[in-house]
């Protein structure tokens, strides 16, 4: 037995309110943004449109300014707070290049208070309060995906082009992370019941990116997941995979015809000859904007007044907006958080949840190869990316060992409060 020292000041105890909010934050986000075209007046985005986003974005200060508990329980890692400094700063710095001036400000100080609501949240929640997010945002997002399916539907023209109320691919990036929460449920059926109809509207938005993330993600989960389980289960998916792959091999001919059609290899819009839907042309407009100006950018959220269409690379925006070092920041902070949320996802007691925000991550990382948004707090999608990359900004003086003997069992002798037995 090795005694171990509690912390100096002890971080909150996670409450169900928080996980409650997070998953209602999350949840409605798209809700608001579906509801605002449909409701509220004005072609693209008008200001009503805009004004509902904002709310929908920043509501949750209200429980963490007036809550008992304000601050964060933790302080921040050194590394990740100098990398948001010097973001922030060239965020801001950006802003005098703007064509949009006002408008970089805005969407500058959006993004920070949306920084600082993720932030709050992951200072307040462990592994089962992020489970219990995640299960509420799924139930609530996926009626609501598939009520839009339903009411916008029409044969034979991509999901969301309909009635040309969303973009087909900004449905399917929602319908990425509601597919991966769905593995929130510790319920087999529970979670394949609700996941078999967001695999019905990725197909009907025709988004090949987000498909592919999709499946990057789950794969990813699987094998997590999967490496730390019995050796029954270990068994049973070797099978499971080695039929599954023997029966694609059987059908290759047939199974290669459907991958085709459905990513659209050999179209002539959407194909390879077609520069991936004329992104190539797109992501080299986008690099000279960034050869403009490399140090101070072109302004936050600004590429798509000059360019007059998205990047559709998120990496390549985010370089031109901000600049080489601020686009090092946000580089260094995404590269740093996964690598230790994979590190998280090793330790047993968090790889069922924290298994989800990681092939998040990692399928994020691949569509924001073709979507424009790397660091966004438009969509819920991006909000759960940031919440998964600053995962491992909390720190505390001294690491405490989560693990304790089984009984859990705290000393409570006079002079050692706060002190836990653990097992080596």
């Amino acid at each position: 037995m090795t005694v171990v020292n509690a912390l100096s000041k002890q971080p909150d105890r996670p409450r169900s309110w928080v996980s409650i909010i997070f998953g209602l934050w999350c949840g409605t986000l798209y809700s608001v943004v579906i509801g605002s075209k449909l409701l509220l007046p004005g072609e693209g985005e008008s200001t009503s449109q805009i004004a509902a986003l904002v709310a929908a974005i920043v509501w949750p200060l209200g429980y963490f300014l007036f809550s008992r508990n304000r601050s964060v329980a933790a302080r921040i890692r050194g590394d990740f707070l100098a990398a948001l400094y010097v973001f922030s700063l060239f965020c801001l710095l950006s802003c005098f290049n703007s064509p949009i001036a006002l408008k970089s400000i805005a969407y500058t100080g959006l993004t920070f208070v949306g920084v600082w609501i993720a932030v709050q949240f992951i200072f307040r929640m462990e592994a089962r309060q992020f489970e219990t997010g995640l299960k509420i945002y799924a139930l609530i997002n996926i009626p609501v995906l598939v009520s839009f399916a339903v009411y916008d539907y029409v044969p034979g023209v991509r999901l969301g082009l309909g009635k040309d109320i969303l973009n087909p691919n900004a449905i399917a990036m929602v319908s990425f992370s509601a597919a991966l929460s769905t593995m929130a449920f510790r319920n087999w059926l529970i979670r394949y019941a609700l996941m078999a109809p967001v695999f019905v509207i990725l197909y009907l938005t025709g988004s090949r990116a987000s498909t592919v993330a999709t499946l990057i993600g789950l794969s990813i989960i699987a094998y997590e997941r999967t490496r730390l389980s019995t050796w029954k289960t270990k068994v049973f998916m070797f099978l499971t995979l080695s039929v599954a792959l023997s029966a694609i091999l059987f059908n290759w001919e047939t199974v290669w015809s459907s991958v085709k059609d459905f990513l659209q290899l050999e179209s002539r819009y959407r194909g390879f000859e077609s520069g991936a839907s004329g992104r190539t042309v797109v992501w080299n407009a986008t690099w000279e904007l960034f050869w403009d100006n490399p140090v101070l950018g072109i302004g936050f959220r600004a590429h798509e007044v000059l360019l007059g269409i998205s990047s559709h690379n998120g990496y390549l925006a985010m370089l031109a907006e901000i600049g080489l070092i601020g686009f090092v920041a946000v580089i260094y902070i995404i590269l740093i958080g996964v690598f230790l949320l994979w590190r998280k996802v090793r330790h047993t007691e968090l790889t069922f949840s924290h298994s989800i925000l990681f092939g998040l991550s990692c399928g994020y990382l691949f569509l924001a190869m073709f979507e424009r948004f790397l660091i966004n707090v438009g969509n819920p999608t991006s909000l759960l990316f940031l919440i998964a990359t600053l995962m491992s900004a909390k720190v505390t003086s001294r690491q405490r060992i989560s693990l304790v003997r089984h009984a859990n069992v705290s000393i409570r002798q006079p002079g050692l409060k706060g002190l836990k037995y653990t097992s080596m």
